[in-house]
């Protein structure tokens, strides 16, 4: 499948490095050793997303609610199980 260089150019954009880095592994096939895709992993948890993400985390290191499960569905956006799935997906 041919992508158009304008998605490719836009999927790339620094600003969101998440994205950069699976366009770059997943899509384009570059080696995780590349230094272009090494720059774009470092710079997944200072991007905007993931800060955005931790700062809405509570102080003890949780999301939404305290203790396991906590009677949370585990679909539930604000939920850690959720969170932490989104975050491991960002990478």
């Amino acid at each position: 499948m041919e992508i158009p260089q304008s998605c490719l150019d836009w999927l790339l954009e620094p600003e969101n490095p998440s994205v950069r880095y699976r366009t770059l592994v997943e899509l384009l096939g570059v080696p995780k050793d590349d230094p272009e895709v090494q720059h774009a992993q470092a710079a997944i948890p200072g991007s905007k997303p993931v800060q955005k993400i931790f700062s809405k985390m509570h102080l003890d290191g949780y999301w939404l609610y305290r203790g396991v499960g906590a009677g949370v569905a585990y679909a539930m956006s604000g939920s850690t199980h959720f969170v932490l799935a989104y975050l491991n997906d960002a990478s």
